[in-house]
C-alpha cells in the first residue's frame, strides 16, 4: 500500500488500484509465489510457482526471466547507496525459490522491462526459501541478504563488490552462478520453519535485530550488540546477556502463575463434568473446546540428491509420526538426517500388508519438526498417509495425505533445454478431447504443471495444429529430457527416455478410458534413442559402482583392524582407504541395507530392457534374461551392457 495505490496478489490473480479504481488485473497460469513494485508503481515483478519471474505493466507481461525452482518470495533489493542502482531508473530485486535459490535480478538497460540474472546462489541443503529481507548491517553501504528457509535455517549473505553488476555471460544451460557474487556470514537454526524475518533498530538504540516468526508463533532475535559486556550501572556486574535473561525470566514466572490459574480453572470444569457424566465427557458436552492441531506437511522434491523431502510441522512437540503409502519408497541416509529420530521401518512382505511402505519416526528429544528424505520410484504412483501424533496428553494427533505423481522425479525446466545430439522418441494421442481434459491428465502425470493452460510463447506447430501449451521437464536422476505440447485434440510427448514414453502412454491411456473418452494412440520409437540414453547413464554407472565397492572394501577392512587391533600388515593404498573413506560413497551405497542412487539407476536400466523390449512387440520375462542383465551391472561394463541390449533386439 502507498497513498492511494494498492497492489494486490491471490493464488492466480494480480490487480492493483488507485483510489479505489483498478488499474490493472492478470489471470496467471500457476500460483503466484511472491511479488514486488517498482518505486513508482507503474510496474511489478511476479514470481510464479512454473519457475518463472514475470514482468507485468497494466495488463500486459513484457518479460520472463527462468529460475531454478518456483518462486516462493520476491523483495526489493534497494541499495542505499547511489551510483549504478540509481542510474537510468534501474531496480534490483532478489527473489528466492522452493529449491533453496536465491539470487539478484534488474531491470535490463533500455527501459523495454526486461529482467537480467545478475547472480544466483544455490543452497546445498536446498531448502526452501520462505522469507527474504535486505538490510545494510555491516553500515558500509551494501545490503546483506537475510534468508528465512523452511527448514528452520537463518542465513546471511554478504554480496561482493558491486550487487548490481551481472556475473560473467554464461549460457542459459550452464548451472547459474552465484558464489564468487554472496558469501554466507551467518547461519543459524532456530529447529523449525521460519515464515517472518524483518531487520532494523528493534529495542536497543544503536544496535540492529534480526527479529522472525517461526511456524509455532515463537518470536526470535539476533542482535548485533556484544551481549557478554558488563551492564552498565548494575550493582552485581551482571553482562547484558544475564541481565536481560533475567528481566526475562520474571515476566514468564508472573505468565505461568496466570496460566496456572487458567489451567486449574479448566481442570476443575472438566473433573465436573466428567463427574456429572459419569466417566463419558466431549468437548461439546463439557463446553470446553479443544484446539484442533494444525500440521503443516509438505512433499518436495530434492533434485540435488534425486529424492524428496518430507516434512511435518506442528505448533506443539511431536511424539511420533506414522507413514503409510500405497507405492513403495526408499529410505535416503543424508549428512542432514535428524539424528534425535529414530526410525523403524515396518517389516514384511508388501502383499501381506494393506500398505507396501510403512514406517514409525519417534522423536528422542523435543522436536516441532520431523524430516525425512524418500525416493520413489517412477512409473509407481499414489498416496502417502501421515498420522502426526503430538506429544500431550491424553495423545491427539492429526492425518494428512500427499500425492506421488506417476513421473515423480521429474523437474520442470523454464526456458527449454539443451537437446543437441538427443535422440527423441514420441508418442501422439488425437480424439476428441477438450484442452482443459488433457491439461488435466498431464497434470496427473508429471508435478510442475501449471494450474491453467495458458498460450505458450513461441510454440510450434504440430501436425498443421498450434499447440496451446508446451512444458520442458528434466528427470533429477537421469538427466533425460521430456518435451510435452498439446492442444484440444492432440498431444505430443516427446523424451529420449524410451520408460518415460511408455509411463506417459500408461498413465493417459487409463484417465482416458476412465472418463469415457475416445483416443488414438501413435507412437514412434528412434532405435538410436536407447543406446544414447545408456551413454548418458554410463558415467554415473562407473562411478557410483567404483564408490560401491570402495565403501564394501573399507568396511571389511575395519572388521579385520578390529578383530585384530592392528592395521601395519595392510597395504599402503588399503590404509589409505581406510583414512579417508570417500563420503559419496557412503551416501550412495546401500550399505545399510536400504536402497541407494547405485540402485536407483540399476532399477532404471531394468525398466528401460522391458519398455524397449514391450515397444518392439517381444515378451521380456525371461527370468534367465533379467538375471544375466542384473549381473552385468553389479560388474559393470558399459560394452557389455551396450551389447546386451543390441542383442535383445
Amino acid at each position: 500500500v502507498r497513498d492511494k495505490q494498492v497492489w494486490v496478489a491471490g493464488d492466480l490473480t494480480y490487480a492493483s488500484y488507485t483510489d479505489g479504481r483498478e488499474t490493472s488485473y492478470l489471470n496467471c497460469a500457476d500460483s503466484i509465489g511472491g511479488f514486488a513494485v517498482t518505486r513508482d508503481g507503474q510496474r511489478a515483478v511476479l514470481g510464479g510457482r512454473d519457475h518463472l519471474l514475470r514482468t507485468v505493466e497494466k495488463q500486459n507481461v513484457l518479460s520472463q526471466l527462468a529460475t531454478g525452482g518456483g518462486v516462493t518470495v520476491v523483495e526489493p533489493y534497494t541499495a542505499p547507496f547511489a551510483g549504478a542502482l540509481g542510474q537510468q531508473g534501474e531496480e534490483v530485486f532478489m527473489y528466492g525459490t522452493d529449491t533453496g535459490e536465491i539470487g539478484l535480478v534488474r531491470f535490463a538497460p533500455g527501459g523495454a522491462g526486461e529482467l537480467e540474472l545478475l547472480w544466483a546462489l544455490r543452497d546445498e541443503g536446498e531448502s526452501a526459501v520462505n522469507c527474504m529481507v535486505a538490510y545494510e548491517l555491516s553500515k558500509d553501504g551494501v545490503n546483506d541478504i537475510i534468508v528465512g528457509r523452511d527448514d528452520g535455517r537463518l542465513q546471511i549473505f554478504r554480496p561482493a563488490g558491486d550487487p548490481t553488476r551481472p556475473a560473467e555471460a554464461e549460457s542459459k544451460h550452464d548451472e547459474p552462478k552465484g558464489a564468487e557474487r554472496a558469501t554466507l556470514q551467518f547461519e543459524r537454526s532456530v529447529g523449525e520453519s521460519i515464515r517472518a524475518v524483518q531487520a532494523g533498530v528493534v529495542s536497543q538504540p544503536g544496535y540492529d535485530q534480526i527479529v522472525l516468526c517461526t511456524f509455532s508463533g515463537n518470536i526470535v532475535s539476533f542482535s548485533t550488540e556484544a551481549l557478554d559486556e558488563v551492564e552498565e550501572g548494575d550493582k552485581m556486574q551482571r553482562s547484558k546477556a544475564a541481565v536481560d535473561a533475567d528481566g526475562k525470566a520474571e515476566q514468564m514466572e508472573q505468565e505461568l502463575a496466570r496460566l496456572q490459574k487458567q489451567v486449574d480453572a479448566t481442570r476443575a470444569k472438566l473433573e465436573k463434568a466428567v463427574r456429572s457424566s459419569g466417566g463419558q465427557v466431549s468437548s461439546a458436552g463439557s463446553g470446553i473446546g479443544f484446539r484442533q492441531l494444525q500440521v503443516c506437511a509438505r512433499l518436495s522434491l530434492t533434485p540435488g540428491d534425486a529424492c524428496y523431502t518430507l516434512s511435518l510441522e506442528m505448533p506443539i512437540a511431536i511424539h511420533l509420526a506414522v507413514l503409510q503409502s500405497t507405492i513403495p519408497f526408499s529410505l535416503v541416509d543424508s549428512e542432514r538426517t535428524d539424528h534425535s529420530l529414530v526410525v523403524s521401518q515396518i517389516a514384511g512382505h508388501s502383499e501381506d500388508r494393506a500398505y507396501p511402505f510403512e514406517l514409525v519416526c519417534r522423536c528422542t528429544e523435543p522436536s516441532k519438526r520431523v524430516q525425512l528424505r524418500l525416493r520413489t520410484i517412477e512409473g509407481q504412483y499414489g498416496e502417502v498417509r501421515c498420522t502426526v501424533v503430538a506429544n500431550v496428553e491424553p495423545k491427539v494427533g492429526q492425518q494428512v495425505t500427499l500425492e506421488v505423481k506417476p513421473l515423480s522425479l521429474h523437474q520442470q525446466r523454464a526456458g527449454g533445454g539443451d537437446l543437441s545430439g538427443a535422440s527423441l522418441s514420441s508418442v501422439q494421442f488425437t480424439g476428441s478431447f477438450s484442452l482443459y481434459q488433457v491439461h488435466d491428465w498431464i497434470r496427473t502425470c508429471l508435478p510442475d504443471v501449471p494450474q491453467n493452460p495458458t498460450s505458450a510463447v513461441d510454440s510450434e506447430d504440430v501436425e498443421g495444429e498450434k499447440v496451446t501449451r508446451q512444458l520442458w521437464f528434466e528427470n533429477v536422476l537421469t538427466k533425460s529430457v521430456l518435451i510435452v505440447r498439446y492442444c484440444a485434440g492432440l498431444a505430443v510427448i516427446e523424451s529420449d527416455s524410451v520408460s518415460t514414453i511408455a509411463i506417459m502412454r500408461e498413465v493417459v491411456s487409463a484417465e482416458a478410458n476412465r472418463r469415457k473418452v475416445a483416443i488414438n494412440i501413435k507412437f514412434s520409437i528412434d532405435p538410436k534413442s536407447t543406446p544414447r540414453f545408456l551413454r548418458k547413464l554410463d558415467r554415473r554407472l562407473h562411478e557410483h559402482g567404483a564408490l560401491a565397492k570402495q565403501v564394501e572394501l573399507v568396511e571389511a577392512l575395519r572388521e579385520i583392524t578390529n578383530e585384530a587391533g592392528d592395521s601395519s600388515y595392510l597395504s599402503k593404498e588399503h590404509r589409505a582407504a581406510m583414512s579417508q573413506p570417500a563420503p559419496q560413497a557412503e551416501r550412495s551405497s546401500s550399505s545399510t541395507g536400504r536402497r541407494g542412487e547405485l540402485d536407483a539407476l540399476f532399477g532404471v536400466v531394468r525398466d528401460l530392457y522391458v519398455d524397449a523390449q514391450k515397444f518392439d512387440g517381444r515378451d521380456a520375462r525371461n527370468p534367465a534374461t533379467h538375471a544375466e542383465l542384473t549381473d552385468i551391472l553389479h560388474h559393470y561394463d558399459f560394452d557389455r551392457l551396450s551389447a546386451f541390449f543390441t542383442a535383445a533386439r
